[in-house]
């Protein structure tokens, strides 16, 4: 079994969206989570923050 950044690398290189979100299967979400999470995003001085402590520019 392929560890999931693989797959995860390949739905991100073929999705055209701003951003991208990956949940668990193991996971629950609370009904409005989505719509928190991504209201930050709205501000243009906002940007991602990976896990591994990288930058984006």
């Amino acid at each position: 079994m392929p560890a999931k950044g693989q797959p995860w690398s390949g739905g991100v290189e073929q999705t055209d969206t701003d951003l991208v979100m990956f949940v668990d299967s193991d996971s629950f979400l609370e009904p409005d989570a989505v719509r928190n999470l991504v209201q930050p995003f709205q501000d243009p001085k906002m940007g991602p923050c990976p896990a591994t402590g990288a930058t984006w520019s």
